[in-house]
């Protein structure tokens, strides 16, 4: 009888497949690329064996998503497209990334059963300054950032039981929740200026922005970010993001 695949290691073959896709200027039938390897991340396997559940649904992995999203994948129609400015970097394939605080799962999923992608209005906690068109994922992006904050290997990250957790999926998987880690959160409110721009500039040199992003948009992004984690601690909440595709 043949012995079960090991999963980390066939998973992070398919996220480098992604990767090498988008490279090439491959597409997928159904969403960007971008959102392909954020569903990828959040259908991560739990378990240490292939046929053991998913992370985040819970179906044998590989699970259907993933299955779709492998399946998707289609060549490249023209020459590569030419490399993406620092901005469209930070918002790849028109997908939203919305910030927010909440006191709990279930406000925090109340936002995507709404009508509107992005009115700040909707988010949970009144006076919150939600980061808007974030232009960055919670997960893979959001892993990296912490590695770099907290002085901890991806890997480690990657590993910790509330990294890339799903909070809700709406709308045939056109909007999610995503909750970021306490100590994302707790690295970010205790951060300084300084710390910002040195982590933003590191940030902006690895794989996860594939070396282009601007660092001053950045450490833009980060400043607006720390502010937020700040009220998250004071009022007991904790971190969210929302993805509308």
């Amino acid at each position: 009888m043949p012995h079960p695949e090991p999963a980390s290691p066939l998973h992070e073959t398919m996220l480098e497949m992604l990767h090498e896709a988008r490279r090439r200027g491959m597409a997928h039938s159904e969403h960007s690329l971008p959102v392909c390897e954020l569903l990828l991340e959040i259908h991560a396997p739990a378990g240490v064996v292939a046929g053991e559940p998913c992370k985040a649904c819970r179906e044998p992995w590989p699970c259907k998503t993933v299955l779709d999203i492998l399946g998707g994948l289609e060549p490249a129609a023209g020459p590569p497209a030419p490399a993406a400015s620092s901005e469209d970097t930070l918002t790849p394939g028109g997908v939203v990334y919305t910030y927010f605080a909440a006191p709990a799962d279930e406000l925090a999923a109340s936002t995507i059963r709404q009508s509107g992608t992005s009115d700040a209005a909707e988010l949970p906690l009144s006076g919150s300054p939600a980061v808007e068109d974030a232009g960055f994922d919670p997960v893979l992006q959001c892993g990296t950032l912490e590695a770099i904050l907290i002085g901890r290997a991806y890997e480690e990250i990657e590993a910790s039981p509330g990294w890339g957790r799903l909070v809700a999926e709406h709308d045939g998987g056109e909007r999610y929740v995503v909750a970021l880690t306490d100590e994302l959160t707790s690295a970010l409110a205790l951060s300084t200026a300084d710390g910002r721009r040195t982590a933003a500039r590191q940030w902006a040199q690895t794989e996860a922005f594939f070396g282009e992003a601007d660092p001053e948009v950045l450490a833009s992004r980060l400043d607006e970010l720390s502010e937020l984690a700040r009220t998250a601690r004071r009022s007991g909440a904790r971190l969210y993001c929302r993805v509308c595709v």
